[in-house]
């Protein structure tokens, strides 16, 4: 008789368990550069400020008639929004990047990644808030709703859809 032996295969791979821990690494060091931002004003507010204008000018593109006042959007009327850090979409873009170093893929499809992701996010973004503040102007009643709830969860989302689409298009295809 005899009996066969069956090599187990570890559940976790020492390389995954270091991919995690690199993961782990960036995205303390993504948090760092937040905090570090959030407690520097002046660079914070300029980037906030140069959202606001972008979005303020695609509203305007679309027929808005909006105006720009630091990192304030404000309407004819009385709405205004006000782009402060968490609607500044660095933070969705610094997990995003950290997510793509993390990844087992070549240097090429990891740089693709960052600037697909960096554009990306920015453009989902600025799509965010050009439509809640048409909601803040037009429904105000749904705002935070949309805001909050909705938003919040679609960006979180369409970032995903972004890095699995780099990852099984880009990522497999300059693998090295």
């Amino acid at each position: 008789m005899t009996t066969k032996s069956h090599s187990k295969k570890p559940l976790i791979h020492r390389t995954d368990i270091l991919r995690i821990l690199l993961f782990i690494i960036l995205l303390a060091a993504v948090a760092a550069g937040m905090t570090f931002l959030m407690n520097h004003d002046s660079a914070l507010a300029t980037f906030q400020r140069g959202i606001a204008t972008i979005t303020s000018h695609v509203i305007n593109l679309f027929g808005g008639r909006t105006s720009v006042s630091g990192n304030v959007i404000q309407s004819p009327g009385s709405f205004a929004l006000s782009v402060v850090t968490a609607c500044t979409g660095l933070f969705t873009t610094g997990v995003f990047i950290v997510a793509v170093l993390a990844f087992p893929a070549g240097l090429l499809a990891k740089l693709i990644g960052v600037l697909m992701g960096a554009t990306g996010v920015f453009l989902i973004n600025l799509l965010r808030l050009g439509s809640l503040f048409f909601v803040g102007v037009h429904f105000p009643s749904l705002f935070d709703r949309m805001h909050l709830l909705v938003w919040q969860s679609l960006v979180i989302v369409l970032a995903l859809f972004l890095w699995l689409l780099w990852a099984k298009v880009v990522a497999h295809a300059h693998r090295s």
